[in-house]
């Protein structure tokens, strides 16, 4: 199960349980000056296919361009990363991105990681050229800022899974298997956005190989 749209981030301990009530936070820019409080909020549970509709709503109802919407979702993944683990800055991060959207957004974790002073190790799943759109954009402006994104998979005791997003659907292919084996293998600390990679966002089904994450990111 996912949780609608890109708004404020909610995180769920433990994985991907349903997110039926979890914690709704704010905070400032950067680390260490968390301005927001800490309170319990029903959130509404929706499938993988109305979340998909709902993005859909923003971009063409209301007008949010989806590279505003990765923007959001990346920087809520950073404040949660503060918020969990204090000041980042000479901490070693690994960040693990895919082709699409998710790894859109993994683009944007990374950057706010690399401006917060963090050692940002970024992982791509795939040919350079697969990333195209609103992801490809991101992923520009993250290397312009001097970040190294390879196919070499990073080390690091704490690391963001954004490898596959709310629409896959089945057993990851190999080199996502393969990204995935790793990290569990390696970090000691995993954030997982919108769903843990490998694990089905409508049933909580595990076809394949699965992202064992601490705490899972989405956006409601």
């Amino acid at each position: 199960m996912c949780v609608n749209n890109r708004g404020p981030a909610v995180h769920n301990q433990g994985g991907a349980k349903p997110l039926h009530a979890t914690t709704h936070y704010s905070t400032s820019e950067g680390c260490g000056n968390r301005t927001g409080a800490l309170r319990d909020v029903m959130m509404k549970v929706v499938t993988s296919s109305v979340m998909q509709d709902l993005d859909r709503r923003a971009i063409h109802g209301m007008g949010v361009p989806r590279v505003v919407l990765m923007e959001n979702a990346g920087r809520s993944v950073f404040e949660v990363l503060c918020e969990r683990f204090g000041p980042l800055r000479a901490r070693p991060i690994a960040v693990l991105c895919g082709t699409g959207n998710n790894g859109g957004d993994g683009f944007v974790v990374a950057r706010y990681l690399k401006l917060a002073g963090a050692d940002v190790r970024v992982h791509l799943a795939g040919e350079m050229d697969r990333v195209r759109g609103d992801a490809a954009s991101h992923l520009a402006v993250l290397r312009s800022l001097g970040v190294s994104v390879t196919q070499e998979l990073p080390s690091a005791e704490i690391a963001v899974d954004a490898l596959l997003g709310t629409g896959a659907h089945g057993a990851p292919r190999e080199g996502i298997a393969e990204a995935i084996g790793h990290l569990n293998r390696t970090a000691r600390h995993v954030i997982a956005v919108d769903v843990p990679s490998g694990v089905d966002a409508d049933t909580g089904a595990v076809p394949g190989a699965a992202v064992r994450a601490d705490i899972t990111v989405t956006f409601g």
